[in-house]
């Protein structure tokens, strides 16, 4: 995703960019496809640099965790960054001034390549363990058939028989409870 700074004259600018379902690579094995981005920013000019602030929308499609089915997700998260040079960038690291994201303006064209952060901001947006939905029934461990779509005969309350000493310790500790 390429953000363009030459047409910009009065600050602060507001820009938005978009990607086409598919263009933004997945993030992670358990993403199936990243849907269409939009990225607004507010971008203001100091100097040579760029400052920008806004926000990264999506909808990816996920695998669910339980039922390894697609489902469709909502990503938006914040991002901030600054679009500068690369000497100034040399600078900065030299100094180790902040911990700030930085991305490099091709001075040429004053244009930017934003993918990285943007791909970035959607990650962090993604829930860690992906569920299609609270109700998800997942895989029988037994089978594997889809419990939500599928009925299985899987005995689902067998117990391990080494267990089966303390069901003497909890019924006992129950009826001393009552006395």
């Amino acid at each position: 995703m390429i953000l363009e700074l030459r047409g910009l004259e009065e600050f602060p600018a507001l820009v938005t960019l978009e990607a086409a379902e598919g263009k933004t690579a997945p993030m992670r094995e358990d993403v199936l496809l990243v849907g269409a981005v939009t990225v607004s920013l507010t971008v203001q000019k100091s100097g040579d640099e760029f400052f920008c602030q806004g926000t990264v929308t999506a909808t990816v499609e996920l695998e669910c965790a339980r039922c390894l089915g697609p489902f469709r997700y909502d990503a938006q998260g914040p991002t901030d960054f600054i679009a500068t040079t690369a000497q100034l960038l040399e600078q900065y690291r030299a100094e180790a001034v902040d911990d700030e994201e930085y991305v490099i303006i091709d001075s040429n064209e004053l244009t930017a390549d934003i993918s990285d952060i943007v791909r970035e901001t959607l990650l962090l947006e993604l829930p860690m363990k992906p569920v299609c939905g609270d109700e998800c029934k997942g895989l029988c461990s037994q089978c594997g058939a889809n419990r939500n779509t599928e009925p299985c005969d899987c005995e689902s309350n067998k117990t391990d028989p080494r267990w089966e000493g303390l069901k003497g310790l909890l019924g006992g500790a129950s009826e001393k409870g009552t006395e």
